[in-house]
């Protein structure tokens, strides 16, 4: 047995690329000019940006190399079944297990509850297809010559490994040790509902508005695959479940299901698992937006009170 100290891993900051590397960059990888590289949104571990170039406009992201294998994996796959996902135009490793990723820039924008419930119908349907594809393992998936896994042999494995994160927060000062108690526990008294011991399905793991993209009434696309895992289908389902009543219900129509009281249970049990993997994402890659993931937290904990 080695020291366990050894292991503890604490939180690295990303590394980032300046503008006039990423600038290079994108023109070695499309062939042609950059004329301007506009910042967009996305999460602490990743650089994302908008490209427009002699050969159009294009999206950019720069994200751990296994991260965007996997993502470009999961596009080809759900392209597969009909699930409308962005064209890549090109990719490839950088240094330091860095990567990055180009696709084509979608006209449209995020999908709107009030307006583009047909779109949401859809995504359901979309979703329900792309659960219908299975493969080896659960959790991320792990692209090694062109075969892929996921990185645990068992569904329970993923939930043991997300709660074990909990030691890295406590120590860290993200959440307290009376906090990570009550949810270990209360886990423990849902495993029921979280029990799956069937065969991965193919996850998004991320699905809220902003990566449902909406034009003309229609959905254009599901963006944003860097989570790309096998799992419990619930699991995408919690994600969505997060965004409110207003956008999940189309998308659960769409799906072919119906909230009942036993999903309803499970999926609130995933949505403040889902925020303990993500508190614990946030922390490791260097950032401090915590408290929106612990408000799920908490809100959960005190609804089995």
């Amino acid at each position: 047995m080695g020291d366990p100290a050894q292991s503890v891993r604490e939180p690295e900051p990303t590394p980032q690329l300046t503008a006039a590397e990423i600038g290079k960059l994108a023109e070695r990888a499309l062939g042609t000019t950059v004329d301007a590289l506009t910042p967009q949104a996305g999460s602490v571990g990743n650089q994302n940006f908008r490209l427009d170039t002699g050969r159009g406009r294009f999206a950019l992201k720069l994200a751990a190399d296994s991260e965007l294998a996997a993502e470009r994996w999961g596009l080809e796959r759900a392209a597969e079944v009909a699930v409308p996902v962005p064209r890549v135009a090109a990719a490839g490793p950088l240094p330091g297990d860095r990567g990055f990723l180009i696709t084509e820039w979608l006209v449209g924008r995020p999908a709107d509850p009030a307006t583009d419930r047909a779109a949401l119908v859809e995504a359901g349907r979309a979703l329900r297809r792309l659960h219908q594809v299975t493969g080896p393992g659960h959790w991320r998936v792990e692209v090694v010559s062109g075969t892929t896994r996921g990185s645990h042999d068992s569904w329970a494995g993923v939930i043991d490994s997300i709660l074990a994160g909990t030691d890295d927060l406590v120590r860290h000062d993200v959440i307290t040790a009376s906090v990570a108690e009550r949810l270990r526990s209360a886990v423990a008294d849902h495993r029921d509902a979280i029990a799956y011991p069937g065969e991965g399905v193919l996850l998004h793991c991320d699905l809220k508005p902003a990566h449902l993209f909406v034009a003309d009434g229609r959905l254009v696309a599901i963006i944003d695959w860097g989570d790309t895992a096998y799992g419990d289908p619930r699991w995408d389902l919690a994600r969505l479940s997060h965004s409110g009543d207003a956008l999940f219900a189309p998308v659960l129509e769409g799906y072919g299901l119906v909230l009942d009281a036993d999903l309803a249970r499970t999926l609130a049990c995933y949505r403040a698992i889902l925020r303990l993997d993500a508190l614990h994402y946030e922390l490791m890659a260097g950032g401090d937006w915590f408290d929106v993931y612990r408000a799920t937290l908490d809100e959960w904990l005190a609804s089995l009170s």
